[in-house]
């Protein structure tokens, strides 16, 4: 056998014909590299558009980086017959002339030295960072290396077992080559080339994110999380958000980058979404969900002159505030240690939302019939229960309520601490007497209940809030639920927000072109996971909005009949990410890639190691929320893994913010003073004079950089997907431990446990409780079989308990018994109160009682008609002899100017005559016209001519007097015999002698010198 060299020596070398007899496709061949052509030669001159091209050479072959082996690509060389620029076949410029059929056959990308196949592309558009994909081509194409390796030993040592029958290997066992360390892509290349794909697909993509559109809602918000992770303060600063703008059902319209949270950079985003509703002629969705901004926050707000963008948009949509951002308004000003903290949420929760009590119903009896014990979950409630906002009053009116009630709880418990003889002056959060409501809950509630007044988050009672996606069977019990889905909220643009954090938190400096691309290729993706969530046909998530457009165009693929994507040319109107950001602020940023040279930023794809690639688990106040099972989540993605990230009341328009008293809650020294609730209230529902409100709404005078440091808190949750569940009993008893069970495990064990849990004293600590409580009970069933031991009994049932069930057996004692304080019943008196507003909140308003009565509409995205193209038509050979026909007629005619070999030259302007020059013109004018000599008329033959005479300068051109032109030594000075007296020459002549014989005498001196070093050798 003969090894390979691993290099150009394995490439193949085709001729232009075989080439153009292949056209597109694979060309094979034994001991070297598979080589990929493409030479389509039905297009046009991507300069000229001219049909008029020719096959010129083989073009330059580049290797092609793919798994589980490189390939080789190779074109054809074309030159213009119009223009004669050459260009090469698989140029992008040029495909882009083909018919669509042609275009997506294109499988790799190429720079000046090399490529990339399809197989590595699709990897970095799933999602997978360069560095993983680096390593997973570099452990390909290792395995490969050893197959062959292997192969060839193994043919060699066959070889050499039949050396006695004239068999002899040509080359050493040994002489496999190592390992082709060239053919594994590097990161830079990887990096060059994802960049270059989705400018190449970038048309199509935006194509297709335009055809998303909205019906019912509208929410838009800002984060700055992912920007951090950019190298594009050159573009956007230090302060650069991403903002989203979110549809129906969760669907992302556009994802951008700007300066700042100021409204003034998303005007334009805001116009292309308007735009593209009214190019289709859909109707534009008549609310804008946000987290600030939807009114002055005064109360009785109406919309006045449009001075701002914020005003703009009022009188283009009917904006509403977010309930989930009002109620952590209030949340974070209530400590996050008080033990009535997830009660007060839970009910400001119940009194916001008021459920369908049919749904409620159903669901607690599929419950039942499931064998599930406790009350319904959040996500069981936000899937199967309707919930509507009802009037601006009647949510007021609840709000203040539970307000009410838990002053009373407030007071109560401080009552009950002076007749307990406690404390309840300098009082502390673990102290029964410290209150909910402080002065500086009590400000923020006053300020909230402005936005409630106003109308900020009451539902639209002609458009329903929710629609219906389907009907499940609830945990395979026979009974049919209907599935509902909200559209209302910001919501939805916080779980966008999570899951654009996970794709690019393991990536840290990272360029802004490979933000782009890594956006546009997640957004087409993410778009087509809702929608098939919600039943609809759509394509694969990498599948090329090209190939997508081509084959349904043709009515080869009728799979996807709810796929649509924009008419071509719309796709200049939408910019996404850093794009969209250097169109509005008209920053250039010097490209962090050379896609000729490959040659990217040592620090344009750091990845966070392997141990570190999972997102952290950080605790915040959406965290508390989603703990305390709220409501106010409308909204879940696909993965039960994306909940809320906080993100609080951002700025404005840098001349017009939201009104400080709308967001901030008042400054107050007295943090833990409760407040006259009933005061407060009557001052907040009547209508006052703009001066008494200003006196009444306290102004936020902190600092701006403050408010935005402990405004912004936006870390999302994770979920851990359950993986296969380790069989700890089973390892324990193949290790010999005894299996555990917990101390409730049956009503013995039970009785023993609780009567030690009630007769040991109380511990700050749960581990060293949970061990006393384990040596106790070891004790107590020592004791007990020794006593069954002396008396032949059977023994007790008292089995072995671990620590880790203990631990949770007593947590959930702990729990149950400090559910009365969590609750806040600290007495008769207060646990009246508490039932009494669970009876209050339970009841439905008469406004929200015709609302849920109203019939649920099915879920059904808006997809306009999909506008296809398949691509420029084919140049065919009529096509070209017209067009040939055509420049001949032209030409004929004098409109054109037939093609020239030589390089046209830039008209040179012409210098003025020097005077000396001009004075020699005149003296060979006049010894012409004295010998009789002729001016020469204009000729072709191509002699040099003297610029002093105009006559021609050859040997063979002499004067009548027998003399002919002169070049003067190096200087090309000319010497005319009409002009120039002959002692020039003569002059001339002398020096050139003379330097001659200087030169003779030099060259003869060194002759000398030379013989005298070296003398001939004599005999």
């Amino acid at each position: 056998p003969v090894p390979p060299k691993f290099d150009k020596s394995d490439f193949q070398s085709p001729t232009i014909s075989e080439l153009r007899a292949i056209g597109i496709g694979v060309k094979t061949c034994p001991g070297k590299l598979d080589m990929i052509v493409y030479c389509p030669l039905m297009g046009r001159c991507p300069y000229c558009q001219s049909a008029l091209i020719n096959a010129n050479s083989v073009g330059k072959r580049k290797l092609c980086y793919a798994v589980p082996w490189p390939k080789t690509i190779v074109g054809v060389d074309m030159r213009c017959g119009k223009c004669n620029k050459h260009f090469m076949t698989h140029d992008p410029n040029y495909v882009n002339t083909l018919p669509s059929g042609e275009q997506i056959k294109r499988d790799f990308v190429t720079t000046k030295r090399n490529g990339s196949h399809i197989s590595l592309l699709r990897l970095l558009r799933s999602g997978l960072t360069v560095a993983q994909v680096e390593r997973y081509v570099e452990d390909e194409v290792r395995q490969h290396y050893l197959m062959l390796k292997s192969n060839y030993i193994e043919l060699w040592d066959k070889v050499d077992a039949m050396r006695g029958v004239g068999k002899v290997n040509v080359a050493p066992r040994d002489a496999f080559p190592p390992f082709p360390s060239h053919y594994t892509a590097s990161r830079p290349h990887l990096t060059a080339m994802f960049v270059k794909d989705y400018w190449e697909n970038k048309p199509h993509i935006m194509r297709e994110l335009r055809a998303i559109l909205s019906q019912h809602s509208l929410a838009v918000d800002h984060q700055r999380k992912v920007v951090k992770r950019t190298l594009g303060d050159g573009v956007v600063g230090r302060g650069g958000q991403t903002f989203t703008i979110c549809g129906d059902f969760g669907l992302i319209c556009g994802v951008y980058v700007v300066p700042d949270t100021a409204l003034s950079w998303v005007k334009k985003a805001m116009s292309e979404v308007i735009n593209r509703h009214e190019s289709v002629g859909v109707e534009v969705p008549k609310s804008l969900y946000m987290d600030c901004g939807c009114c002055s926050g005064k109360l009785g707000f109406t919309t006045g002159e449009v001075t701002s963008v914020a005003s703009l948009w009022r009188t283009l949509f009917t904006i509403k505030l977010d309930a989930m951002h009002l109620m952590l308004r209030i949340g974070r000003e209530i400590n996050a240690e008080h033990p009535r903290r997830k009660k007060f949420l839970v009910d400001l929760s119940h009194a916001i939302f008021v459920q369908h009590k049919g749904d409620r119903e159903r669901l607690i009896c599929a419950r039942e019939s499931a064998g599930l014990d406790g009350p319904p979950t959040r996500t069981e409630r936000v899937k199967y229960i309707r919930r509507v906002v009802g009037e601006p009053e009647d949510v007021a009116e609840r709000m203040t309520l539970v307000l009410k009630a838990h002053c009373e709880i407030d007071g109560q418990c401080r009552m009950q601490a002076e007749a307990a003889g406690l404390e309840v002056d300098d009082l502390t959060v673990a102290d029964v007497a410290y209150p909910l409501v402080t002065k500086r809950v009590m400000g923020v509630f006053q300020l909230q209940l402005v936005h409630v007044r106003n109308g900020c988050i009451s539902d639209d009672p002609e458009r329903l809030p929710y629609v219906r996606v389907g009907t499940v069977n609830f945990h395979s019990t026979g009974h049919h639920l209907d599935h509902y889905q909200s559209l209302r909220g910001t919501s939805k643009v916080e779980a966008v927000h999570s899951v654009l954090d996970r794709v690019f938190y393991s990536q840290r400096g990272i360029g802004s072109e490979v933000f782009d691309a890594r956006l546009g290729w997640w957004l087409l993706g993410y778009n087509r996971r809702r929608l098939r969530g919600l039943g609809k046909k759509v394509p694969p998530d990498s599948m090329p909005p090209k190939v997508c457009e081509h084959y349904i165009a043709r009515g080869l693929c009728t799979d996807y009949p709810d796929w649509s994507i924009a008419a071509p040319g719309s796709e200049a109107n939408l910019k996404i990410g850093y794009d969209y950001c250097r169109s509005v602020t008209g920053v250039e940023q010097d490209s962090e890639l050379d896609l000729d040279e490959e040659a990217v930023r040592t620090n344009s794809d750091q990845t966070v190691p392997d141990a570190q690639e999972e997102v952290p688990m950080v605790a915040t106040s959406a965290e508390a929320l989603e703990e305390l099972g709220l409501d106010a989540v409308d909204f879940v993605d696909e993965t039960p893994s994306i909940f809320l990230s906080t993100s609080q009341p951002t700025s404005q328009e840098h001349q017009e913010h939201e009104s400080p008293s709308a967001t901030e809650p008042p400054r107050s020294t007295a943090t833990n003073a409760p407040s006259n609730v009933d005061m407060a209230i009557e001052e907040t529902s009547s209508v006052s004079s703009p001066a008494e409100e200003a006196e009444k709404m306290a102004i936020d005078d902190s600092p701006p950089d403050e408010r935005r440091e402990r405004n912004w808190r936006s870390v999302p949750l994770k979920e851990v997907t359950p993986g296969r569940r380790r069989n700890v009993s089973r390892l324990r008893s193949v290790g010999g431990d005894p299996t555990c069970v917990p101390p409730d495990f049956n009503n013995s064990m039970l009785a023993v446990w609780e009567e030690l849990w009630h007769t040991m004293p109380q511990s700050g600590r749960v581990g060293v409780t949970v061990t006393t409580l384990l040596q106790r009970y070891k004790e107590r069933c020592r004791a007990e079989r020794k006593r069954m031991q002396d008396t032949a009994e059977t023994p007790p049932a008292l089995l072995p308990v671990s620590f880790a069930r203990a631990k949770n057996w007593l947590l959930r004692q702990q729990q149950a018994q400090s559910q009365a304080l969590q609750i806040g019943a600290v007495n008769e008196e207060a646990r009246e109160v508490v039932a009494e507003l669970s009876l209050c909140l339970a009841e439905q308003p008469a406004s929200t009682a015709t609302l849920l009565e109203q019939p649920a509409r099915p879920a059904s995205p808006v997809i306009a008609q999909p506008v296809l193209s398949l691509g420029p038509e084919p140049v065919t050979d009529q096509a070209r002899a017209e067009e040939r026909a055509e420049g001949k007629h032209r030409k004929k005619v004098g409109e054109i100017a037939g093609p020239s070999k030589k390089k046209a030259t830039p008209n040179k302007k012409k210098k003025d005559i020097p005077p000396e020059l001009q004075e020699r013109q005149e003296r060979a004018s006049a010894r012409m016209l004295e010998l009789g000599v002729p001016p020469l008329q204009d000729s072709s033959d191509g002699k040099r001519r003297c610029p002093v005479c105009d006559q021609f300068r050859t040997v063979s051109d002499k004067t009548p007097e027998g003399l002919i032109h002169r070049v003067l030594g190096r200087s090309n000075k000319i010497w005319c015999p009409y002009a120039d007296d002959r002692s020039i020459l003569e002059a001339f002549e002398k020096e050139q002698k003379e330097r001659m014989q200087a030169a003779w005498r030099k060259a003869g001196e060194a002759k000398r010198l030379k013989k005298a070093q070296h003398p001939p050798a004599t005999s």
